[in-house]
């Protein structure tokens, strides 16, 4: 789903002279943490291109609200952007009191990057592939204890698919933080760990635990020998993904411009190359294609959310 092919836009007339001061972007990430970092290698990268800063505002808060009502306030002209992510897709159903729709009232630029959902084992673990996992939950019903992240979040949500689809019944435990749930999954105290791919990558390509699967739709650039969970037989489809975008509103010509430049950014050896490090892959798109992205996530998410018979909160 995230595999677009990047797209040149001829940018109208009406583009010319933007920016002509510094752009505010809206980040529902706080300061040094992975999704804040991979933001500001962006930003650098646009504001190369554009000849203006671009100033990150850090708005950590539940579901992405701070960020997204500071975005929709500001006037619709481009000089205040909105990072979405999945964070957005699921609070569209999870909370109970969002106030605003995250399709309706903005508008997506571009995806910019994705990390894959990693399904990993204990190094000492008997597991060595998801099918063993499955057949051993099976033989013996609500033995398996998996680990992911705080409920209702796209780990989290996708152990529950995975369970809904592979027919089996294990309990989910929930972890604050990456850190602790690589030490639960080394110790045994969990069998298996849901994560995202970027914080574990290095875990796994060092042996200290087992890599079982991917979740996302094609194989990793990181980790080429772990099949994907469809390949697997279980067909489940899950990443954590970005993309930028602006209010509704804002200017076509705008809009067609902020594309182009993101393009022409993530197509560059050098932020790629910054991306690499962080384990992360760099992934643009052209409007419509992020904009279809967004509605099928809030669409998937809505559905993980009814299987796993979570409350709005």
């Amino acid at each position: 789903m995230l595999g677009f092919a990047c797209a040149t836009i001829a940018v109208p007339a009406k583009a010319e002279g933007y920016p002509d001061r510094p752009i505010k972007l809206a980040v529902p990430f706080g300061a040094g943490g992975g999704g804040d970092v991979s933001t500001r290698v962006l930003a650098a990268g646009m504001s190369d291109i554009l000849g203006k800063p671009i100033i990150i505002e850090n708005q950590p808060s539940a579901g992405g609200m701070s960020a997204a009502r500071g975005v929709l306030k500001a006037n619709p002209d481009g000089y205040s952007m909105l990072l979405i992510g999945n964070i957005y897709a699921i609070a569209q159903s999870l909370l109970a009191h969002v106030p605003y729709d995250v399709v309706k009232d903005f508008t997506p630029i571009s995806l910019v990057v994705k990390t894959d959902v990693a399904i990993f084992s204990a190094k000492q673990s008997p597991f060595s592939s998801v099918q063993d996992l499955i057949a051993q939950a099976k033989r013996k019903p609500n033995t398996i204890n998996i680990g992911v992240g705080l409920f209702g979040t796209t780990q989290h949500l996708t152990a529950e698919l995975f369970k809904s689809e592979a027919g089996i019944e294990a309990t989910i435990v929930p972890f604050s933080n990456s850190g602790q749930l690589q030490t639960a999954v080394r110790s045994g105290d969990v069998d298996v760990g849901f994560d995202l791919l970027a914080p574990v990558l290095g875990a796994l390509t060092a042996g200290e635990m087992k890599p079982l699967a991917v979740a996302g739709n094609k194989r990793s650039p990181f980790l080429p020998a772990t099949p994907t969970l469809t390949e697997s037989e279980i067909p489940v489809e899950a990443t954590s993904w970005s993309l930028m975008a602006v209010r509704s509103g804002t200017p076509e010509a705008i809009v067609a411009r902020l594309n182009q430049v993101i393009v022409q950014a993530l197509a560059s050896s050098e932020l790629q190359q910054k991306f690499s490090a962080l384990s992360l892959e760099p992934v643009s798109s052209n409007v419509a294609d992020a904009h279809q992205l967004l509605v099928a996530e809030i669409a998937k998410w809505k559905h993980a959310i009814q299987v796993a018979k979570i409350p709005q909160q």
